[in-house]
């Protein structure tokens, strides 16, 4: 009794033998990263194991998702969980811990409209387009060939590129001209009164 770390062996002649007791293994965590996503490409590994109390330093993102930004780590999935960016630390609490990537489109459509100049001058939407782009790029409207019409990139309202925007409310607009003609006529052997026929 008293004695700690020692088990106590009864030998048959009844003479007592200290045994030190083996040490106990100590359980040890780690840190997985996640990408979060079956198209994204590329590796985070922590090598390090911690033990309870320990602290784990989190990396940077090595991951890669095409039309997608890496936004942080997170210990949920869908995000709802703890956020944790590169460089914050987590103290290690009796498990291993999986941090997932988060990530946000860089895609997002732009709409893109026609005007063609009416008999009155005014000017008419005669077609709209939406395509797409990457967030914060900026997006250039190419005029189009409309028979009797030419592009007016002078035109009051015109709005031939902007930068794309998270939320696709960029519209840029293009206005087209009608082509004007000058008609000649020429006749032969002169005008005949009023109601005569021209020869």
């Amino acid at each position: 009794a008293g004695l700690s770390g020692f088990t106590v062996d009864k030998k048959p002649d009844q003479s007592l033998k200290l045994e030190e007791s083996p040490v106990a293994p100590v359980e040890t965590y780690s840190v997985t990263y996640d990408k979060n996503a079956s198209e994204a490409t590329g590796t985070v590994t922590d090598t390090k194991y911690y033990i309870t109390g320990g602290e784990a330093t989190v990396l940077g993102n090595g991951f890669t998702w095409t039309g997608h930004e890496f936004t942080g780590w997170n210990t949920a999935a869908n995000g709802t969980g703890t956020a944790y960016k590169a460089g914050d630390t987590i103290t290690i609490e009796n498990a291993d811990v999986t941090l997932y990537a988060q990530w946000r489109s860089t895609a997002a459509t732009y709409t893109v409209e026609h005007y063609q100049e009416a008999l009155d001058g005014t000017y008419k939407l005669y077609e709209t387009e939406r395509d797409t782009g990457n967030v914060g790029e900026t997006a250039t409207a190419t005029p189009k060939d409309y028979t009797g019409f030419h592009y007016n990139e002078e035109a009051e309202g015109s709005v031939p590129s902007g930068p794309i925007t998270e939320d696709s409310s960029l519209v840029l607009k293009l206005y087209y001209d009608r082509n004007e003609c000058t008609v000649t006529y020429e006749y032969e052997n002169g005008i005949g009164s009023e109601g005569d026929p021209i020869d």
